[in-house]
């Protein structure tokens, strides 16, 4: 007796299990085999004549499907008496090889189940580990007020934020989205954030954090077709100027913040224009990341640019944190 299933995505069937067989045997064929012309076109099942599969002589081949999809066979070769099988023998194979089928489908299923089980446990971690990786508390300088939030539209996401304290004068204002969703967007937005982390401190040129950050992100990638959009800012409490570079323009009283520079880890070298602003007293500031423009109501209508900056603008008297609130 052979068992053999039909590979994921191909019509090749190979052998899975075997008795009689010696250990390490392999068997294989296509589901188009001409031996296998009559296989479940004959009424009953059952090929209607026995044919030599490699090793397994002068077999019987039944189908094992699912509906109307052929998931495997069955060989079964010649009884050990040398008698024919009669017709009663073949319908109790017939039937035992859907008896197969089903269990088979079922185990399938069962798999398929245990394992997006797993896999919601596997993303609830990485949920909790990326929520970690973000700053618990964000720290600050006499003089300004901060607010951050992060709500991943699933249980991972690819945009970040970070308030680094680059000296004791000044604050590293970071804020991006990794491109794609899921697992591998996550991976890059922690490894980001880790790069960040470990050459912004010291460092009051925005343009040379990003280039530094670009070359690793670069080199460092899952994937080619990977990249982070990304802004950066120094403010230095000592003249409450801060200087930028890098993409989404915030909004605010003093208007977009726009600075030339491409995405990181596009390019291996990149130069990136920096510009300084000095903030007035009761200046408001708002980063956010395309997740607030492309939210959608029950109707799909997305909540779009206009919404956020018309939000922003009629609320400046709010703090910090009331303004988050809001626009969320």
């Amino acid at each position: 007796i052979a068992i053999l299933l039909r590979q994921d995505g191909t019509d090749e069937l190979h052998l899975k299990e075997s008795l009689g067989l010696d250990p390490g045997t392999k068997v294989s064929f296509s589901m188009n085999d001409s031996r296998l012309a009559l296989v479940g076109k004959t009424g009953k099942g059952i090929a209607s004549d026995p044919s030599d599969f490699g090793p397994v002589k002068h077999a019987l081949a039944l189908p094992l499907l699912d509906k109307e999809d052929v998931i495997g066979c069955v060989l079964i070769g010649p009884r050990k008496s040398d008698l024919d099988y009669k017709e009663i023998d073949r319908l109790l194979l017939v039937n035992l090889s859907q008896q197969l089928s089903v269990w088979l489908k079922n185990t399938q299923l069962i798999g398929q189940v245990a394992g997006q089980e797993r896999l919601k446990r596997e993303l609830e971690i990485a949920a909790e580990v990326q929520a970690g990786l973000l700053p618990s508390k964000i720290p600050t300088l006499p003089g300004i007020e901060l607010a951050a939030l992060s709500k991943p539209a699933l249980e991972v996401g690819g945009d970040f934020y970070d308030v680094i304290r680059v000296d004791e004068n000044r604050l590293g204002i970071l804020i991006g989205d990794v491109s794609g969703k899921g697992v591998p967007a996550a991976l890059l937005m922690a490894m980001t954030l880790v790069i960040f982390r470990s050459i912004a401190r010291g460092n009051a040129s925005a343009a040379s954090v990003l280039a530094k950050a670009n070359e690793l992100i670069y080199l460092n990638r899952p994937s080619t077709k990977m990249f982070v959009t990304a802004f950066y800012a120094i403010y230095d409490a000592r003249d409450n100027s801060l200087c930028f570079a890098g993409n989404p323009f915030p909004i605010g009283t003093v208007g977009r913040l726009e600075a030339k520079g491409v995405s990181l880890g596009v390019l291996a070298k990149m130069i990136y224009e920096e510009k300084t602003i000095t903030l007035g007293a009761g200046d408001t500031l708002v980063l956010y990341s395309d997740g607030a423009e492309d939210a959608m109501n029950p109707e799909r209508e997305q909540f779009g640019e206009e919404r956020v900056e018309r939000i922003v603008t009629q609320n400046l008297d709010l703090s910090p944190t009331e303004l988050q609130d809001r626009l969320l």
